[in-house]
């Protein structure tokens, strides 16, 4: 894992550039945009994470909001009964399906709060806001997004957050609460009832922070193919450092086998996914013939 003052530097001295400001800024530019679209493809394994939804508090077959910083999820699991709940598309659910299953939707395009007033510096851990403060609410627990940026921040009280900001000051710009797009899961059983009786865990993996800082680190366990992804996107690296789209699937591939896939169990499961159990009953005893 290197420093984002490293990749830059193998960037710059692979492609034989000359660092001006502009390239370096552009590199810099293609670093953040390519760094998440390749966090969002994988769940890394410092990006991984595991939270519990109680949908006895969901009503109305709505569903429960999934945490607003989540990029994918890699499994939902009864902990009770110890089976997988399976994902399906919400336009594909059948009525008999002999298994239970989730889906996940936007319920509309529109942030908890949204405001245009947003203040915030460089190495804070609060913000201001005259129109949250007029609202009055306080939304610890949601995430809040702050201007173009791409971090997803905790709100820990009405306009405290973790981890702190390193990225540029912001001054009357838009914030987001709970932002747009984000989603809610929804649980099935086999006759495609939504269940509001149970709670379940979800293993999913997070949007991985800016890296803002010279020596911020990548969570990727190998960042080559961060560099080849950007190489390849530089119109000035083209002629001296030219980078294939194999060279990029290969590197990938090497990545996510230095961090695989949850394991799944392996036992047999029968047609509603529930694990085979052996019984020291007869199994020829209620025969009659």
């Amino acid at each position: 894992m290197l420093s984002k003052e490293e990749i830059i530097d193998n960037i710059l001295y692979d492609a034989q550039i000359n660092p001006s400001e502009t390239v370096k800024n552009r590199v810099e530019s293609l670093l953040h945009q390519k760094y998440l679209q390749i966090c969002n493809k994988h769940p890394w394994q410092a990006l991984r994470r595991k939270t519990s939804l109680d949908f006895s508090t969901a009503s109305g077959g709505t569903g429960l909001w999934l945490p607003a910083n989540m990029a994918g999820i890699e499994m939902v699991m009864d902990e009770t009964n110890k089976f997988e709940i399976l994902p399906r598309d919400r336009a594909d659910i059948q009525f008999v399906d002999y298994t239970y299953r989730y889906y996940t939707y936007v319920p509309d395009n529109t942030a908890l709060f949204e405001a245009e007033d947003l203040y915030l510096s460089h190495g804070a851990t609060t913000f201001t806001s005259a129109d949250l403060t007029t609202d009055a609410t306080n939304n610890a627990g949601e995430y809040v997004r702050f201007a173009n940026q791409r971090g997803y921040y905790l709100l820990t009280a009405a306009m405290t957050f973790t981890p702190q900001y390193n990225g540029p000051d912001e001054s009357e710009s838009h914030f987001e609460i709970r932002p747009k797009y984000s989603e809610k899961m929804v649980l099935v059983d086999s006759s495609a009832a939504v269940l509001e009786t149970r709670t379940h865990h979800v293993h999913y993996w997070e949007v991985p922070m800016p890296l803002y800082e010279d020596s911020d680190v990548s969570v990727l366990p190998d960042d080559n193919v961060l560099e080849l992804a950007i190489l390849a996107a530089l119109p000035e690296a083209k002629a001296r450092r030219p980078v294939t789209k194999s060279m990029q699937e290969e590197a990938l591939a090497e990545a996510r086998a230095l961090n695989p896939d949850l394991p799944r169990r392996v036992a047999p499961r029968d047609k509603g996914n529930q694990l085979f159990k052996n019984s020291a009953q007869d199994h020829y005893s209620q025969r009659t013939g």
